[in-house]
């Protein structure tokens, strides 16, 4: 029993010897960790307040220098056209030696008015990946119709000029701008038609109002005339050359903000496109080639999307 008592003794003693060797070790890392924490931590809020004080330097630089330069005027800048093209080249840059193919691709889903992307097409996953850019069923935002069009852009009408094509005009806007009780109507002719349609969608005022307006049958080419603005009987008013439509978003936004019948639109309007059915025809233009001799008012309204026979 006196062994076992000492030999339990002599136990105790190393292991309360152990625990203060331990102890302390974890004492001294726990140290070196708080050290070396305290360190990183204040180089990095130096470091933030080095970059924070030359932001903010530049920014009273830039502010000085934009007062030096302000004009008494009041002007809003129109950019789609330049995101538009900086897409084109970005598509240009990546995707050069197959690009032919994918805008290929594109092609012959709007001529044979095809909505899911067919798995033995070649280059399938970048097909998918332009398609959300330059076909309209999808794209997910401003232009986004089940129409089986393609979006115009420098792009899309250098790869695909001088093809035969239907044209439209989409635009979008908030509905209480298009539809606000206290905006006066500048011309009944061209407001009636559009406000219609409006009503007949049932959106809330918060939502977005998305439409487009048909156009003629013809050639995608630079100084092929587009219809920018139309009258209540979906006629065309005016037309501007494409190059200017795509290259100049503002001058379109202006024209179609005078179709919908408030010209003061043209600074809210979220986006216009020119949009383009390949080879196809749409219903009204195999009806109806001829625009002169359409038929009467309400088979002009028929083939219109929101019209319920």
């Amino acid at each position: 029993m006196r062994v076992k008592r000492e030999r339990k003794r002599r136990l105790e003693r190393e292991y309360l010897r152990y625990r203060d060797t331990v102890t302390k070790a974890v004492e001294r890392i726990r140290e070196n960790v708080k050290r070396v924490s305290d360190r990183i931590r204040n180089n990095l809020r130096n470091i933030r307040d080095r970059v924070s004080n030359a932001i903010s330097n530049a920014n009273q630089r830039n502010l000085q220098k934009a007062k030096a330069m302000e004009l008494s005027d009041k002007a809003r800048l129109s950019v789609d056209s330049r995101d538009e093209a900086n897409r084109d080249v970005l598509a240009v840059q990546n995707y050069m030696a197959d690009l032919d193919t994918i805008i290929n691709n594109i092609r012959l889903l709007s001529q044979n008015g095809l909505l899911f992307i067919p798995t033995d097409f070649p280059q399938l996953n970048l097909t998918k990946a332009l398609a959300t850019y330059y076909f309209t069923p999808y794209i997910p935002n401003n232009e986004h119709f089940t129409m089986y069009s393609v979006k115009l852009t420098p792009l899309t009408v250098q790869k695909l000029a001088n093809e035969l094509a239907d044209f439209y005009v989409s635009y979008q806007v908030d509905t209480d701008k298009l539809l606000n009780p206290y905006m006066r109507v500048a011309d009944w002719f061209m407001n009636l038609f559009e406000m219609l349609l409006t009503f007949m969608r049932k959106k809330g005022r918060r939502e977005k109002a998305r439409g487009r307006s048909k156009g003629h049958y013809g050639r995608i080419k630079y100084d092929e005339p587009i219809h920018d603005m139309i009258t209540v009987s979906l006629d065309g008013y005016s037309t501007l050359k494409l190059i200017h439509c795509i290259g100049q978003s503002y001058t379109l936004k202006r024209f179609k903000a005078m179709s919908l019948g408030f010209p003061e639109l043209a600074n809210y309007l979220d986006s216009v496109a020119v949009l383009a059915i390949l080879r196809r025809k749409a219903k009204s233009t195999r009806r109806y080639p001829d625009k002169s001799k359409k038929a009467e008012l309400h088979d002009r309204y028929s083939d219109h999307r929101y019209i319920r026979r």
